[in-house]
């Protein structure tokens, strides 16, 4: 399929991120809030952190992804 997706046959961002899950652990243990929680806490601070390696441009790209999924996860 090419272009913008037809209404009603896109999947949203949200339900995207709970198939992931689900695919990943079909129990529900896992859940999109969490893995996000987890990504947030383990890499985050070390990818920001004045001496880290990561250039401004990118530590600027993951302070927005941060962003966007703080939001998109908001919206569940």
């Amino acid at each position: 399929m090419t272009g913008a997706p037809h209404s009603g046959q896109a999947m949203g961002n949200a339900d995207a991120l709970t198939t992931a899950c689900d695919l990943a652990d079909a129990t529900g243990g896992v859940v999109p809030a969490h893995v996000y929680r987890t990504w947030r806490v383990a890499h985050l601070p070390g990818i920001l952190r004045p001496q880290s390696d990561a250039p401004e441009y990118g530590k600027a790209g993951f302070r927005a992804y941060d962003e966007e999924l703080e939001a998109l996860l908001a919206d569940d």
